[in-house]
C-alpha cells in the first residue's frame, strides 16, 4: 500500500504521517511480542513542538531473502495519552 515511491512520498506529506519527518524527539514504549508478530508505541516531538503518537506493527519474515527480518506491516497514527493496546488492532486483522 506504500508504495512506489511516489505514494509513498505522499503518505508521508499528509498531515497524519508529516510528524514522522524531521521530529526532535522520540519515545519507544516496551515492545510487545507474541510469536512472529511485534507491536511498538513511537512517541515523538515534532519539528513545530507538537506531540504525535504511532503504533507499529511488524512481523517476523520467514522466507528468504528477508528470513528472520522483521519488517513494518502497519504504522497506525494514535492518540497520544493512550496506550498501544488501547489503540491497535490485533496483528491478525493487518495480515
Amino acid at each position: 500500500m506504500t508504495g512506489p515511491i511516489d505514494r509513498f512520498i505522499r503518505m508521508l506529506s499528509a498531515p497524519a504521517y508529516a510528524p514522522l519527518l524531521n521530529h526532535r524527539v522520540h519515545d519507544l514504549s516496551d515492545t510487545t511480542q507474541v510469536s512472529d508478530m511485534a507491536r511498538i508505541k513511537v512517541t515523538l516531538v515534532d519539528s513545530r513542538g507538537g506531540q504525535a503518537a504511532y503504533v507499529w506493527i511488524l512481523s517476523r519474515q520467514s522466507t528468504p531473502p528477508c528470513e528472520g527480518c522483521w519488517l513494518t506491516d502497519t504504522v497506525l497514527r494514535v492518540e497520544v495519552k493512550d496506550s498501544p493496546f488501547q489503540t491497535a488492532m490485533a496483528p491478525e486483522a493487518h495480515r
